[in-house]
């Protein structure tokens, strides 16, 4: 049997067709080793370095796309050179890094498929700059990534630093990463980055995902970062002892079947109580309102109450807090956590059903 040699020459042009997904991959498995609090100064440094490299990556890269690497002077013309046969693995690392760890962070402060959706949207992003006919756009693609990052890490490091959660955060939020943003066209400009590349490859994609992510608040599709719900449940009692809290669930209040509601088995003189952990970043002291709503017989959830909450950060296992009602009747109920500008922290649907049977009731006693 004849086995013909494989040339590096072969092998080579399979391998860069693949460094933005393999880089990709890299970032988001250095990022699961090192990821540790939303609250980490570590985050903020190594968040804040992938960003600064990133960025710069990209302006050079928008350079040696034009002339920088034909005309001009030796170094110019090397570092245009550069740059375009090496630049693809370290951005998309960097970029891999970055958008994993907000996607890990976005998944536990709300619901998954919010993360799900922006983490499939990036692959599918990389996929087409592979793409053959994609390949003239991967710049573009490039700065849509780059903006996104920038836009989440500033939603999420100004709530932290500014120990709370609202629309005045948000604006600042999108403010520093407009600021950074338009920075960045200041030196494409000051360095001579000409006309079309800088509309078509910066200006446009800048102007998309700052417009995409204005759109996703205003919807509520974007979670309310740093805030998560570590624990969420009915309960009927729950007492505040030295230990922490104690909390009385019914055995039978729990379901079975995953992805079902929680049963409530409800006797006369009953309180329902619905107990919580918020993680909150240290001097972290905001509100949040626990949204009772409860399903009219014509299938309409309706607001029955709305319970502030104010919460403060730094406890490792969260900020500890309950609501209780006296008064209310059965059939489908669901409770939201949220801030004070309406996004969801965390949530859960139960059904309330009368107790007729007269027998000692059991109850599990559970600490917090």
């Amino acid at each position: 049997m004849n086995l013909r040699p494989i040339h590096i020459q072969t092998i080579l042009p399979m391998v860069r067709a693949h460094i933005p997904a393999t880089a990709f991959v890299g970032g988001f498995c250095f990022d699961l080793a090192t990821l540790g609090r939303i609250d980490s100064y570590t985050n903020f440094f190594i968040h804040g370095f992938w960003l600064v490299l990133s960025g710069l990556l990209l302006v050079l890269t928008l350079l040696a796309k034009s002339e920088w690497a034909h005309t001009g002077s030796n170094l110019r013309k090397t570092l245009g050179q550069t740059f375009i046969k090496h630049d693809q693995f370290i951005f998309h690392f960097a970029l891999g890094a970055l958008l994993s760890a907000f996607t890990i962070f976005y998944f536990k402060s709300s619901s998954a498929a919010v993360s799900i959706l922006f983490l499939g949207l990036l692959v599918t992003l990389l996929i087409l700059n592979e793409l053959k006919r994609f390949q003239n756009l991967g710049p573009f693609i490039r700065c849509v990534l780059y903006q996104i990052a920038l836009l989440t890490f500033a939603t999420y490091f100004i709530p932290i630093l500014m120990g709370s959660v609202s629309y005045t955060v948000f604006g600042l939020s999108v403010g520093l990463s407009a600021a950074i943003a338009i920075g960045l066209a200041w030196i494409l400009k000051k360095l001579e980055c000409p006309a079309d590349t800088f509309r078509r490859h910066y200006l446009r994609p800048t102007l998309l995902a700052f417009g995409t992510f204005l759109l996703l608040y205003i919807s509520n599709a974007i979670p309310p970062i740093p805030l998560s719900t570590q624990h969420i449940g009915i309960y009927h009692d729950v007492s505040v002892k030295p230990a922490g809290y104690v909390l009385k669930q019914h055995s039978q209040s729990l379901s079975m079947l995953p992805f079902a509601d929680d049963v409530f088995p409800a006797r006369p003189g009953d309180r329902l109580y619905v107990f919580t952990r918020i993680f909150a970043p240290r001097r972290f002291s905001d509100a949040i309102y626990l949204r009772w709503e409860k399903q009219n017989p014509t299938g309409k959830w309706e607001t029955t109450d709305k319970i502030k909450m104010n919460i403060r950060g730094g406890r490792e296992m969260g900020y500890r807090g309950y609501g209780y009602k006296e008064h209310y009747s059965p059939g489908p109920w669901r409770v939201f956590v949220e801030t004070q500008d309406g996004r969801e922290v965390g949530s859960i649907s139960f059904e309330v059903q009368q107790d007729t049977t007269t027998d000692t009731r059991e109850f599990q006693s559970l600490q917090h």
